[in-house]
């Protein structure tokens, strides 16, 4: 049975609603009707829920078939997403070389396709990785590209600008006991 949603009065467990992992053995409607693009959407979809209520193996699970669905498709725009989704859930999970994996691939395809939404998501989220393991003057370095690209994709007020701007904060903050050699000020 599927745990339910705390506060929530529905019943995970009734006909009127189910969740379909991707490895079950019902076939989804989109795959029913051979529409793979709308079952790799869907199956993204149901990654990122369920990373968000902390089911993050399932998680991976659903994000990497979402990347196999759209990387088959040829589909950059969803492959960017569904990347970039996946390193989160990597990252929440621990692994971080696979979360900068993803995040990177997620980046060479948003400038690929010149898109700085996506660029500015993928930069800060790599930033974000390389804090959690310490590099701070390289998340230092990365966090300020993140930070102009988000403003003038997002602008200056977007909740992810924001938390790209508190990050670099902090990011000072580490860095404040080290040489001032190392950050290149004279």
């Amino acid at each position: 049975p599927i745990p339910p949603i705390p506060n929530s009065t529905h019943d995970p467990n009734s006909t009127q609603f189910k969740i379909q992992h991707p490895n079950s053995t019902p076939n989804s409607t989109h795959r029913a009707a051979g529409d793979i693009a709308g079952e790799a959407r869907h199956i993204g979809n149901l990654g990122v829920f369920l990373r968000n209520q902390g089911g993050i193996v399932e998680a991976i699970e659903c994000l990497q078939e979402a990347v196999r669905l759209s990387r088959s498709l040829g589909d950059l725009d969803f492959l960017a997403s569904d990347l970039a989704n996946l390193g989160v859930a990597y990252h929440l999970f621990g692994k971080l070389e696979a979360a900068k994996d993803c995040y990177a691939q997620s980046l060479e395809i948003a400038l690929v396709l010149d898109d700085l939404s996506r660029r500015a998501m993928a930069q800060g989220y790599l930033a974000f990785a390389h804090f959690d393991e310490h590099e701070f003057l390289r998340a230092h370095s990365e966090l300020t590209q993140a930070l102009e690209t988000a403003r003038n994709s997002f602008g200056p007020s977007h909740d992810f600008t924001i938390k790209l701007q508190r990050k670099i904060v902090e990011v000072c903050k580490k860095l404040g006991g080290e040489k001032r050699s190392h950050l290149n000020i004279k």
